[in-house]
């Protein structure tokens, strides 16, 4: 592994401590920001990610990943400066904003900057299992730091956030250090520019394929927020902060290997009866939320976080058999176009009604329905396999 490359790693490993990640809805409300006031700051880093996900990605292309690193480690070191400075919701909304454009500048960048850093063909060639060890390393500092996270407030969430923005400023100086490796940047005036006018109608798959997309984007919108949301819902059964840091940041690796051993779920059972019965038991365990108590409140959250990493590659590897390669790309931006857009929708309303309602009848409302609606889309989708009359390619699009 050259120098520079283990430079990469160490910038990237400290751009990715993040003290807050586990608590940060905690912190807002010991500040007196009202919970729809939370759902809205962060939909606007949802929005952000909308707006500046094709620009960015768009920009690393032309003026180099390292370029495009430094922009988003420099967006995101502003919006902890504005968490230090101020309590002020408008300020705070600032700060979603320049953290979401951060984030994309930095997501997709990073990796080509990776594997075009990689000089030896056989890394390149498995590159899948390098940049798997790497995303390994990023989510072990990550729990780490949401555990010491918990401990640090006990001082001061002043002190949380200031040692935040130490790690990312020194991160961003890292990045200065890089050297990019010399290779050919896309040039705005050829005719190289990705087509990006393909619109989700001109891709022909069936109308239960769709529906299902749907409702995986409403199952995975749902659950992200119900992640992150969770952090209430704990300290209202009497959890205290640091505990909850704690629980995140040790169901982390357990969540992490149900991704890991997705594959070996579906050659064993099957991805059909893989994804139903996910799906099914996690109905139960949004039903489950309904009852406040500590032990449930974790064993919904973990069994949640699971089922979504378990059946998310399953889903993404059917999903990619249903297109060809040459609107593959679009059919994919669009799947997380459309679960981010969800977001964005449902964030401030679930926000407005969890302090009249309580979060945990919301989310069993919402939980439940998305899961119905998976359920009930994937044996649609199967059952399209199999009929001879159907119309569309998934027939032959979709293994089980």
């Amino acid at each position: 592994m050259s120098n520079n490359i283990k430079l990469f790693y160490l910038s990237s490993l400290l751009g990715n401590v993040y003290f807050d990640r586990a608590i940060w809805i905690l912190y807002f409300q010991k500040i007196g920001i009202s919970f729809f006031a939370i759902g809205v700051l962060q939909a606007l880093v949802n929005a952000s990610m909308l707006v500046f996900d094709i620009p960015a990605g768009y920009f690393a292309d032309k003026f180099g990943r390292k370029n495009s690193i430094l922009i988003g480690r420099s967006l995101i070191v502003s919006k902890y400066i504005i968490l230090l400075s101020t309590t002020n919701v408008y300020l705070l909304g600032l700060g979603s904003v320049l953290f979401g454009a951060g984030m994309v500048f930095i997501m997709g960048a990073d990796q080509a900057f990776l594997y075009d850093s990689v000089e030896n063909n056989d890394t390149k060639s498995n590159f899948t299992k390098f940049l798997g060890n790497f995303n390994g390393l990023l989510f072990l500092v990550l729990a780490i730091s949401m555990a010491c996270g918990g401990f640090i407030q006990k001082s001061s969430w002043s002190m949380v956030y200031l040692l935040t923005t130490i790690f990312q400023v020194t991160s961003l100086i890292l990045t200065f250090w890089l050297k990019e490796k010399k290779v050919e940047l896309l040039n705005a005036d050829s005719n190289t520019t990705p087509k990006t006018k393909i619109s989700i109608r001109d891709i022909k798959i069936s109308t239960s394929t769709k529906w299902l997309i749907f409702a995986l984007s409403l199952y995975w919108a749902i659950a992200s927020i119900y992640d992150m949301f969770n952090q209430k819902l704990f300290s209202d059964v009497g959890l205290s902060v640091t505990t909850i840091a704690l629980i995140y940041a040790f169901s982390s690796p357990i969540i992490a290997l149900f991704s890991m051993f997705a594959h070996k779920f579906e050659d064993k059972f099957s991805s059909k009866n893989v994804l139903v019965y996910a799906f099914f038991i996690s109905t139960i365990l949004f039903l489950g939320i309904i009852y406040e108590s500590p032990l449930v409140y974790v064993l919904s959250f973990a069994g949640i976080s699971c089922i979504y990493n378990l059946t998310e590659p399953i889903l993404f590897n059917k999903l990619n058999k249903l297109v060809s390669s040459s609107v593959r790309a679009t059919f994919l931006s669009y799947l997380n176009f459309l679960s981010s857009g969800i977001m964005f929708l449902f964030l401030p309303g679930i926000g407005l009604l969890g302090d009249k309602l309580g979060l945990d009848v919301i989310f069993v409302i919402t939980g439940v329905i998305s899961c119905i609606l998976c359920i009930v889309s994937i044996l649609s989708v199967y059952k399209d396999r199999f009929n001879p009359s159907s119309s569309t390619n998934i027939k032959e699009k979709v293994g089980g």
